[in-house]
C-alpha cells in the first residue's frame, strides 16, 4: 500500500499538534559573513544590506571563493552595495531557523548594532528570503527594530504562514536532507523512517512550525498590521511556490506602500521558478536594486 500525500499530511499534523515543540537552544554566535573587507557607503549608497536566508539549510562558513561564485552578492557589489549576511536560529543537528524567532530576531537585532558600528551606518536595508522575511519582520515590529532598518526586500516572504497543503513538496524542497518519496509503501510510517523523522525534527524546531499559518509568531506579527512607519517593503512571490502556501496569498503583504509582484508576472520570457529557485535567478538580482536603488535610466 502506497501512502498518500494526504495521509501523510494527516500524519504530520497530528503529530505535531500531540507533542509539545520542546525548547531549541541556537548556537550562541550565529554565522556571519561580509562580502567585502572595507567596504565604504556613499551618498547614493548609505545603507549596508544584511541578507537573511530560508531556513532549514546548513550553516556553513563563507569563504572569499562562496562569495565569489554567488551571483546574486555579486551582483549587489557591482551596484556598490556593502553586503553583509547571517545564518540565524542555528540549531546543532538541525540548521537555519530551528530556533524560535524571538532568538533570531535577537540575533539579528545584535548583528545590526555591529554592522551599523563597523560601517558607520544610521540604517541597514535587509533582503531576505523565505523565513528569513518572519525574522525581519519580528525584529521590525515586535522588536521595535524599525528605527534601525530603511527597506525590506523579501522573495517568497513566511508573512501569513503556510498551509503547507502540500507536506511532500514543502519538506522536500526546503528540507531536502529528508527527501520524503510519494512511493515506497507503508514503511515509511514506520519508526525510524523518513517521515517520522522529520516530524520528530519539527517538534525540536520551534522556528520551522512557527512558519505555519496560525501559527502565534505569525499572530503576533500580523496584529495590528505587518509595516511600521518609516520602513519600505517589497516583495517578491512566485506562482510556483510549493512551499509557501497559498503562492502569492501567503507572502503578499496587502497594506498601503507595499509593493508586491509574481516573478511571472514581472519577467514572463524567465519563465515559472520556485520557492527556492527564487533568489537564484538574475532577474531578481536586477529587481532587488532596483527597489533598493531606483530603476537605471533608460
Amino acid at each position: 500500500m502506497r501512502p498518500s500525500p494526504w495521509m501523510i499530511a494527516a500524519l504530520i499534523t497530528a503529530a505535531v499538534s500531540v507533542l509539545n515543540p520542546v525548547d531549541a537552544t541556537a548556537d550562541p554566535a550565529p554565522l556571519t559573513f561580509a562580502a567585502q573587507r572595507d567596504c565604504q557607503l556613499t551618498a547614493q549608497r548609505p545603507n549596508p544590506i544584511i541578507t537573511l536566508p530560508g531556513g532549514g539549510g546548513p550553516a556553513v562558513a563563507v569563504d572569499e571563493q562562496d562569495i565569489a561564485d554567488d551571483g546574486f552578492v555579486q551582483t549587489m557589489l557591482s551596484a556598490g552595495a556593502c553586503v553583509f549576511g547571517m545564518f540565524y536560529g542555528v540549531v546543532d543537528g538541525l540548521g537555519v531557523g530551528a530556533a524560535p524567532i524571538a532568538t533570531s530576531a535577537a540575533q539579528l537585532a545584535d548583528y545590526i548594532e555591529i554592522v551599523k558600528a563597523e560601517t558607520g551606518a544610521i540604517q541597514v536595508d535587509i533582503v531576505a528570503h523565505s523565513q528569513g522575511a518572519l525574522v525581519a519582520n519580528y525584529y521590525t515590529k515586535v522588536l521595535g527594530g524599525a528605527a534601525n532598518v530603511g527597506k525590506v526586500v523579501s522573495f517568497a516572504p513566511v508573512t501569513h504562514g503556510s498551509r503547507a497543503d502540500r507536506p511532500l513538496a514543502l519538506i522536500n524542497e526546503n528540507l531536502p536532507e529528508y527527501r520524503l518519496p510519494n512511493h515506497g509503501g507503508l514503511a515509511q510510517l514506520l519508526p525510524g523512517g523518513p517521515i517520522l523523522s522529520a516530524v520528530a525534527d519539527l517538534t525540536r524546531a520551534p522556528g520551522w512550525l512557527a512558519c505555519l499559518e496560525r501559527s502565534d509568531v505569525i499572530q503576533r506579527v500580523s496584529e495590528g498590521g505587518i509595516t511600521v512607519p518609516g520602513v519600505r517593503y517589497f516583495v517578491m512571490a512566485t506562482r510556483g511556490d510549493t512551499v509557501n502556501t497559498p503562492a502569492g496569498d501567503a507572502s503578499f503583504i496587502d497594506e498601503p506602500g507595499v509593493s508586491n509582484a509574481y516573478f511571472e508576472d514581472l519577467f514572463p520570457a524567465a519563465g515559472p521558478t520556485t520557492h527556492r529557485r527564487l533568489l537564484a535567478q538574475p532577474q531578481a538580482w536586477q529587481w532587488t536594486i532596483d527597489m533598493l536603488y531606483g530603476p537605471r535610466p533608460a
